[in-house]
């Protein structure tokens, strides 16, 4: 689902999202993407950028991933560590 939904998503505002986000969290993900995926997300994640538009990333993010959910093309697991901000 994590594929999925980085893969869905712009580049730009995957990169972003994964800014502040666990380091367990931005490791799963960058193992999950496509090679050349996860250059471009850790060649992004380096610029500066401020609060409001990090917390605009992720809420784009997870829309994508709920727009997947609705689709049928993923499953989020409400039991799921990282959706509890682990």
């Amino acid at each position: 689902a994590l594929a999925r939904v980085f893969t869905a998503a712009p580049t730009e505002e995957s990169a972003l999202a994964l800014k502040f986000a666990a380091p367990l969290l931005r490791d799963r993900v960058l193992r999950v993407v496509s090679p050349g995926r996860a250059r471009a997300l850790r060649e992004l994640t380096g610029g500066r950028a401020g609060v409001d538009d990090i917390e605009l990333a992720q809420k784009r993010v997870l829309d994508v991933a709920l727009q997947l959910q609705a689709a049928g093309r993923i499953l989020i697991d409400p039991r799921d560590p990282d959706l509890a901000g682990n």
